[in-house]
């Protein structure tokens, strides 16, 4: 069995900005091609986009928070190709930009160490995913509150880090607790569900409760076949 790869999608949507001025309208539409091109699984064009949609936002000034968004979004494409060693750089870059914008309790810094956590997961480099991991989770519990949806990343990605480090007393409330959250605010049959019960029959598997693995297994994986089809690669991840 294979674990899923605990990648959280970065979207604008995820960062806190308004979007209505009229100086921002080619680095919007960029933004806007490069989201269609990734939908439809032209990662090239998106990727064209991004850049676009940078040069267009570093003409505002190095550390106008568009330039954040926008490369939070390149490093999204890398860390998708396990390209994490160019993801790194521009998360960093990202997140210096929040900090220093916002200091240190911003949801789209949360957001930053979020996403720089999933590129050390990438690596194995879990030691230096944790603390990480730990500062979005507790940024996004004081400023969005314990039970908002964006909890949910960093509990999972959290839950994923002390079962490859072996703390499984550490990451299975953790695993529940994104469980119980997701379910509440998406229902039973959300991908977002799949993830989570993949990372605990992970978790499970690991301490050598195949039956409880195997039923959160296959839970996930009807769930991704009920909303991909049976031959896409989100099914492939639990099998």
């Amino acid at each position: 069995m294979r674990a899923a790869r605990a990648i959280v999608a970065l979207i604008p949507a995820m960062l806190l900005y308004p979007m209505a001025h009229a100086d921002i309208a080619q680095w919007e539409s960029h933004i806007q091609k490069a989201l269609g091109d990734r939908k439809r699984g032209d990662h090239r064009a998106a990727s064209s986009s991004l850049a676009a949609a940078l040069r267009e936002a570093e003409l505002l000034g190095e550390n106008d928070q568009r330039v954040a968004i926008t490369l939070n979004l390149i490093a999204e494409q890398h860390s998708a190709h396990a390209r994490y060693a160019q993801a790194e750089p521009l998360l960093r870059r990202a997140t210096r930009i929040w900090e220093t914008a916002h200091g240190t309790e911003h949801p789209n810094l949360a957001t930053g160490f979020n996403n720089l956590g999933i590129v050390y997961i990438g690596q194995h480099k879990y030691d230096q995913a944790e603390p990480l991991l730990k500062r979005a989770l507790a940024i996004w519990e004081r400023s969005l509150g314990p039970n908002d949806f964006r909890v949910t990343y960093a509990l999972n990605n959290l839950g994923f880090v002390f079962t490859a480090q072996g703390k499984h007393a550490q990451a299975e409330p953790l695993l529940k607790r994104a469980l119980d959250i997701r379910e509440k605010a998406f229902g039973q049959e959300h991908p977002d569900v799949a993830k989570t019960l993949n990372n605990l029959a992970r978790l499970y598997h690991a301490q050598g409760k195949h039956e409880q693995a195997e039923k959160l297994f296959k839970r996930a994986t009807g769930i991704r076949e009920k909303a991909f089809g049976p031959d896409h690669q989100e099914v492939a991840t639990t099998l």
